[in-house]
């Protein structure tokens, strides 16, 4: 992803991050984009239907609170099987319902989940959780005014939605609403002060507003509870070089594909402060460091040789690698 131009610095700016639910969502960070590739595809075919339905044993009117738990902890082949059995048995039961719903869109199937969430919104018994699921849904497919609709009267239903509340920082985020995105993150937290995914949105919020300093600690606190989330890494390494801590910002970078996004992403912040030099030095450092052809940083290349050639040369601010 190439740098976008932005109003304040003529430069470019940081891409947003839009992460609303905890184990399903869109997330876009720094200059590499985190998607669903050919391996998350995969796995989605082998969380589908496992039991043939005249197989299905009977379920305890109990049983939707394992499918809850597992839904929250991200275990969703333990919640498929477990819901499978609890809808056989519990038809028209509302939270199997909003279960079923959440389990889509944990599998990406944002169609059926909003179709089923939609279906909810009047239920008196799920109506916070279906207004929440349905403009989390709202926001992933880009329908962002019908979502914050949506968002706003789940936590005025129920103010201890703190998914609702991290989508909405989210919302408020793409207006520049930072006081209000910061007021939705915080209000996340006080329900759920150890979910990894607010504290990194909460940061990167920060950093969007060029207040590295300030987005370093949360997205910091991000990495301590989920040390393996790529996403909260990239973030950690474009605030420390935001700081202008360029070299602490790529090490620790394990395979030669994560050390090449690192130093992508620092050329990249290097560019958003005009150091043209710098710049393509990190650029080029991570097409030699990507084992494959980094298109990435070669676009960014591509894109700096754009600048250079419309006159902003003179930008430049000669600088070593540190």
């Amino acid at each position: 992803m190439t740098p976008r131009a932005d109003r304040s610095t003529n430069v470019c700016r940081l891409p947003r991050v839009i992460a609303a639910f905890a184990v399903a969502g869109l997330v876009l960070a720094g200059c590499q984009t985190t998607g669903m590739g050919e391996e998350d595809e995969a796995s989605i075919e082998d969380e589908m239907p496992l039991l043939p339905p005249d197989s299905v044993p009977a379920a305890e009117p109990g049983t939707i609170l394992l499918v809850e738990k597992a839904l929250d902890e991200g275990r969703i082949r333990d919640a498929r099987v477990l819901l499978e059995r609890f809808v056989f048995t519990f038809p028209e039961d509302p939270r199997g319902k909003l279960a079923a719903a959440e389990l889509r869109l944990a599998l990406g199937d944002t169609g059926g989940a909003m179709q089923i969430f939609r279906s909810l919104v009047d239920e008196p018994t799920v109506a916070a959780d279906a207004r929440q699921g349905f403009g989390i849904t709202l926001i992933l497919v880009g329908d962002t005014e019908v979502a914050f609709k949506e968002l706003s009267a789940a936590v005025e239903q129920d103010p201890t939605r703190w998914r609702a509340w991290n989508a909405l920082g989210a919302y408020y985020d793409a207006q520049d609403n930072w006081e209000k995105a910061e007021d939705a993150y915080r209000r996340a937290l006080a329900v759920r002060p150890n979910e990894a995914m607010i504290l990194n949105n909460l940061g990167f919020s920060l950093l969007m507003q060029d207040k590295a300093d300030d987005a370093l600690k949360p997205l910091q606190e991000a990495m301590r509870l989920d040390p393996e989330s790529p996403l909260i890494k990239t973030n950690v390494r474009l605030a420390l070089a935001r700081k202008g801590e360029y070299r602490r910002a790529v090490s620790g970078s394990g395979s030669d594909t994560e050390l090449a996004k690192a130093l992508n992403n620092v050329g990249y912040i290097a560019l958003m402060e005009g150091d043209y030099v710098l710049a393509e030095a990190y650029f080029l450092r991570a097409m030699e460091a990507d084992p494959t052809f980094n298109k990435v940083a070669w676009r960014n290349l591509n894109y700096l040789k754009s600048l250079r050639e419309l006159g902003d040369e003179a930008a430049q601010i000669p600088a070593a690698i540190n």
